[in-house]
This record gives C-alpha cells, structure tokens and sequence, in this order.
C-alpha cells in the first residue's frame, strides 16, 4: 500500500466537515484508510446515499436549501424560504454504491493503492486496486465534490457544484439565462439525474409560459402539471413534466421573482439511461 497525505489545517471547516462525509465511503473499501483517518465522525454512505449529498451540498447550494424528507433516499430542494419544493429520489445511488464499493472489496483484497490530501482548500482521495481496474475517487471544496466509483465494465458518478456535469440536450434551457448555480448531477449507469438553477431579466411569468411551449407537442417530455402565483411584488411558478413512461425521463421546474430582483430558474431532471 502507498500513500501520502496531509493532516487537515485547524482553519478548513469546510475541508473537515465534508472530509468526514466523503471519507466513510472511502473506508468501506479500505479498514487501514479507517485507522489513518481515526477520530473523525462519519455517517455510513451506503446505507444513506442522500445524507452524504445533504452534508456535501450544505456549503455550496446558497439560494437552494435541502430538506429531508420521510422516505429514505427522499430530499427535497426548495429555491427560497417560500418557494415549491422539488423532489429529488437518490435511491438508485443505495444500489450503485453497494455493487460499487462490493466490486472495490474484490479487487483490493490483495492490496490497494491510496494517494490523498486535506487542506484548507479542500479534500481529495483515490483509491486503486493493484492492477488499476477498480477505482473510488472522492474530492471537495468550497465549489463542490465529486464522488466516483469504477471497474473495468462501469462507472457511476455523483457531482455536487461545479463538479456537476452539463444539462442533457432533451432539457429546455431558457435562451435568456445564465448559470446561477450547479447543483448537482448523478449517473448510475442506468439512471441520469441532475439539477441547476438560472437566473435570467425577464419577468417570471414570460419564463414560465416559455418552458410551457417547449414541454408542448414534439417534445420528449410534455407538461403534466402547472400552476404559478404572485402578488405583484412576489411571483413563483412550477412545472412538471413527464413521458407519460413508468421510471422514464421527468423534469420539474421552479420559478422565483422578488420585486425588481432577477428571476431564479430551478431545474431538476431524472431520466433512465
């Protein structure tokens, strides 16, 4: 086994919190990794994918807040204090990782490779299988993290901030809109989900009527429930839309406009690969 790493800086909160979420799911694959990292708290990542990405998510979302919901794997995302919530199922991520770090215990189990570091800036870990087929790479900081875990015939991703991967083409972006925020983007091999908020100068309701036509006739996902509010100082919208296909392509979104404030566009998609 090598390895090389430096402790982390009193001052890295950051790089400490997220270091104890991202570790556990580097110590189901590694008992000595566990001894080298002692003393530090960690929830178990396999039995819930979705804290990890709670905790991961906790410094980097800003406008989005993430809220737990009763059924496990179940968060919610809300873009405001008062705007509609959109769900998120992480379940698919319970079976990526378990066949993912079983994989990582097989191929390690005549040693691994470890290189990793911790700082004020952040957290990053790899672990290697001796020939190199198996992999499980962790990193964070201030901007995001990313977790990944592959063998030889798969590979499955989890990305948070600006570790999150490009919107699928099949996702309307809004033509007069910039990226406000990455949320976070997920790929089990089977399933792609992900989200992103935008943030555009035209009115909320311009917007909300724009992604109505584009989930409109022709397109892979149609509207299948709308509904929008305001009061003149205050406007908040959301649609969802679907293909009418049992676990096929979804997509919600979320418009929110305060006064003279630019409007905020939450999306969040899931589709089966």
């Amino acid at each position: 086994m090598s390895h090389s790493y430096r402790k982390p800086a009193p001052s890295g909160k950051t790089a400490i919190v997220l270091l104890a979420i991202l570790a556990s799911a580097a110590t189901l694959a590694c008992d000595e990794l566990a001894q080298e990292l002692d003393g530090i708290a960690a929830p178990n990542f396999g039995d819930d994918p979705g804290q990890v990405f709670e905790g991961m998510a906790e410094n980097v979302f800003g406008d989005v807040k993430v809220e737990p919901m009763e059924e496990e794997g179940h968060l919610a995302l809300r873009l405001g204090e008062d705007g509609e919530r959109v769900e998120v199922d992480f379940s698919d991520l319970e079976d990526w990782v378990d066949q993912g770090v079983s994989v990582l215990r097989e191929s390690m189990s005549g040693g691994i490779q470890f290189d990793g570091e911790t700082g004020d800036e952040g957290f990053r870990v790899r672990l290697r299988s001796p020939d190199g087929s198996a992999v499980l790479e962790a990193k964070i900081d201030d901007e995001g993290g990313l977790l990944r875990i592959s063998d030889e015939a798969r590979e499955a991703f989890l990305g948070v901030g600006e570790e999150a991967v490009r919107l699928p083409r099949w996702v309307p972006v809004y033509p007069r809109a910039e990226v406000h925020k990455k949320l976070f983007s997920y790929n089990t091999g089977d399933v792609a989900s992900g989200g992103i908020v935008l943030s555009s100068e035209d009115a909320g309701e311009e917007i909300r009527e724009w992604y109505e036509e584009q989930l409109g006739e022709g397109s892979a996902v149609k509207v299948s429930t709308a509904s929008s509010r305001g009061n003149g100082e205050r406007y908040r919208a959301r649609i969802v839309g679907d293909d009418g296909e049992d676990g096929g392509s979804r997509i919600s979104i979320v418009v929110s406009q305060d006064g003279d404030e630019n409007a905020l566009i939450m999306v969040v998609y899931k589709a089966a690969e």
